[in-house]
């Protein structure tokens, strides 16, 4: 064959130009080039159509390429019987992923992961800009949330043979794989959550995480493989009153619901005392618990949860496994904290958001927390509160002697008359209860409330005041908390 300049037949799209004036021979030659170097034989059949009819041909050409001939596998089928193969090496069965022979987790490996939960962090493979922007497309919870919660939860623990398939079990392996990988929009990769199975780690926050993911929760869940996280998240969303997120509130400030979250203190390994992790110090860290509750009936709560025991309808495995279990309540339906002397206090229940719902300025539940009835003559505590916390809030120059004369009945009625109380120097529950809330507001330095309005925010404010004066954590106005109050706000402004 002859030899040609480099560069004459580097490209098949040529104009048909090039081939005018061209004797027979000449050009008969060039197309066996061309034939020779091109997948394309037909472009150049007829010199004289047009690039466009040469183009249309290139095209019908290329595609029954992709489509490949009748009765062949095509590039699209190989294509997709590729991606079938990706996910099914995703769903491997427990004989692969403990094959000595690949040996992918050398012990080398494994020794240089720290212990702790936290070293299980995958390695960013993508920017954090776009991780914000694959967790914000995360849909928004879907209608019917609480039952989708409840039939995700029934659906596994069904598939844990309904809390009598241990952990340690071949058959759980993938479900725990499934847990790890798929807990957060960016699980583990199936290599770490292999890891975090061989060693152990506790799952019972993944499993939670999990199934909130499953049943459509969407952005309104922080997923976490530690409970206090999404805990400490939903406290935030109720404290200020993120109606479209889970809020959890104080045990024993709402009652439970189906498709509630019940929260608990735990210990951090047997035969240790309970870590301490309270409603009032969730959201600094700790260690925790939580389960869903399935169902309510009259003295008690059944609660679903993984990493866990199975105790009702049947008895099952005692731990580690996906189990069903029963708290108690009390008489007015909210959960017993302390359920026995030697356990972990119950402190919070976290709730979904309703559909459509708008911030509330009162919480799902019944709210127990109110001042304590007074009577018709308040006693001396009381006035003596009133009057200690008007001087401090109210720049008041009242004697706190605790008698109600005709200046304490004054300041009372203004106080009552600025925050639309109602008339008169009365000192009744409601009127307590706005000083309680103007004194945590001073000790703040910042206006927190709708002043005699019981809500969740006053609820966490005083519960936090009490915790930190060794008071309990029980958002209560007792005799102890009002005298605690009043100190505090007077030692605030200082000698008058």
């Amino acid at each position: 064959m002859p030899s040609y300049p480099q560069g004459d037949l580097e490209s098949p799209f040529l104009e048909e130009e090039l081939f005018v004036g061209e004797s027979g021979r000449e050009w008969e030659v060039r197309l066996a080039v061309l034939e020779a170097e091109s997948p394309f034989l037909s472009v150049f059949e007829h010199s004289r159509t047009s690039l466009n009819e040469q183009l249309e041909e290139l095209e019908e050409e290329f595609n029954e390429e992709v489509r490949g001939p009748e009765g062949e596998e095509s590039l699209v089928d190989e294509v997709e019987a590729q991606d079938e193969e990706a996910i099914t090496d995703l769903e491997v069965g427990v004989e692969e992923l403990y094959d000595e022979e690949e040996a992918p987790y050398a012990e080398e490996e494994q020794e240089a992961l720290p212990e702790d939960v936290a070293s299980l962090e995958e390695e960013p493979l993508i920017t954090e800009e776009v991780l914000r922007e694959l967790e914000e497309e995360e849909p928004a919870p879907v209608p019917d949330l609480r039952k989708r919660i409840v039939e995700i939860a029934k659906q596994e623990w069904n598939t844990w043979q309904q809390g009598n398939l241990p952990e340690t079990d071949p058959k759980a392996t993938p479900l725990l794989l499934k847990y790890w990988m798929n807990f957060r929009p960016t699980g583990l990769s199936q290599k770490k959550a292999n890891i975090a199975i061989q060693k152990g780690n506790a799952w019972s926050a993944v499993f939670i995480s999990f199934v909130m993911r499953e049943a459509g929760a969407g952005n309104a869940f922080s997923y976490s493989y530690f409970h206090t996280t999404y805990i400490a998240a939903a406290k935030n969303a109720a404290v200020n009153r993120d109606s479209s997120r889970f809020r959890a509130y104080h045990i024993s400030s709402v009652r439970p619901e189906v498709g509630d979250l019940v929260c608990r203190d735990r210990v951090p390994m047997k035969g240790a005392p309970c870590a301490g992790t309270d409603f009032a110090n969730v959201d600094r860290g700790g260690i925790s618990h939580s389960d869903i509750i399935v169902d309510v009936k009259p003295g008690y709560i059944v609660i679903l949860g993984g990493n866990s025991g199975q105790t009702y309808p049947h008895s099952g495995r005692q731990e580690n496994t996906v189990g069903q279990r029963t708290i108690r309540l009390d008489k007015q339906g909210f959960v017993i904290p302390l359920q026995r002397k030697d356990g972990c206090r119950y402190f919070a229940v976290v709730k979904p958001p309703a559909a459509g719902a708008t911030a509330p300025s009162v919480p799902t539940g019944t709210p127990v927390a109110r001042p304590t009835s007074g009577e018709a003559n308040p006693p001396a505590e009381l006035i003596r509160f009133a009057q200690r916390v008007l001087n401090a809030t109210e720049d008041e120059r009242l004697a706190a002697d605790g008698i109600p004369g005709p200046r304490t009945s004054g300041a009372l009625e203004r106080f009552r008359r600025k925050y639309n109380l109602g008339a008169g120097g009365v000192l009744d529950d409601k009127t307590r209860f706005a000083l309680a809330q103007r004194a945590l507001e001073g000790l703040a330095l910042q206006s927190m409330f709708e002043i005699g309005k019981h809500d969740i925010v006053t609820d966490q404010a005083l519960s936090n005041f009490k915790t930190q004066r060794g008071l309990g954590a029980e958002p209560t106005l007792d005799a102890a908390t009002r005298v605690a109050l009043a100190d505090a706000s007077e030692r605030r402004v200082g000698p008058r």
